[in-house]
């Protein structure tokens, strides 16, 4: 949880500088979540990054934007009209969604690095966190092939709110 406000705080001010814009990450309080819980958080289309920790902590973890977020982000990275941004965190399909998806990727990269960063400076060089996959559309009709996890997995879960520039909130 510790590192995971590092890491998101650190992003939101690389993303910030290199766009120009306000960017915001407040955690919230970490819990225990399942599938069935994650998909009530994330009900329409949904991003997740999954990074591949090494070194001091093993194994893998997602990282889980909305679809308000997905299209904010991907937005702001491609430097779409705010109007256009706005439609799609309202109105955005799955295709809109793919031909955004080298911004989400992108995106996930910057996000991944930042979070490998923070390791190497947490742990060491013996240490790393490297981005394993992209995922865009609904994961919970199939959570083994978007996550590998079942049904009844248990996971750590760190909301966070993110905010960039003057559009309104959002959850990852």
């Amino acid at each position: 949880a510790e590192l995971s406000v590092t890491a998101m705080d650190m992003f939101c001010n690389d993303i910030g500088g290199m766009f120009g814009v306000n960017m915001l990450c407040k955690q919230q309080g970490p819990c225990t979540e399942n599938i069935g819980g994650l998909k009530k958080r994330f009900k329409t289309i949904t991003s997740i990054i999954t990074a591949t920790a090494k070194g001091h902590l093993d194994g893998s973890f997602h990282l889980i934007f909305d679809q308000d977020g997905l299209f904010t982000l991907a937005g702001t990275i491609v430097m779409q009209p705010k109007q256009k941004i706005l439609e799609n965190k309202k109105k955005g399909s799955l295709a809109e969604a793919e031909n955004i998806r080298d911004a989400i990727q992108e995106g996930g990269n910057l996000l991944v690095g930042t979070w490998n960063r923070v390791y190497l400076e947490k742990w060491g060089k013996n240490s790393h966190v490297s981005q394993t996959g992209t995922f865009i559309g609904n994961p919970w009709a199939n959570p083994q092939e978007s996550i590998h996890a079942q049904e009844n997995d248990e996971f750590l879960y760190i909301p966070c709110e993110m905010t960039i520039g003057d559009y309104p909130s959002f959850t990852c």
